[in-house]
């Protein structure tokens, strides 16, 4: 089960300096996850659907990273 949690940063700073949107992605390596949260995320920031904030994404997963990090460039490579 993927979950998102949105994390806005910044919202009372500075107005003129630019917001900062975190995504953070438990699951990320997930059959959720491949078949539609990343690419998701990526037709949000294309679609600028951010509101020209930074958008960044942090993967999460059970498995440790030797085992993550290719399968999280193989879901990339393939979905956007």
């Amino acid at each position: 089960l993927a979950v998102v949690l949105l994390l806005a940063a910044g919202a009372m700073a500075d107005a003129a300096a630019p917001r900062r949107v975190n995504v953070v992605l438990l699951g990320a390596t997930g059959n959720l996850a491949e078949k539609y949260l990343w690419q998701g995320l990526y037709n949000i920031y294309a679609d600028g659907l951010v509101g020209g904030e930074q958008l960044a994404v942090y993967p999460a997963a059970t498995k440790g990273a030797e085992h993550a990090a290719p399968k999280l460039e193989r879901i990339l490579a393939n979905n956007v």
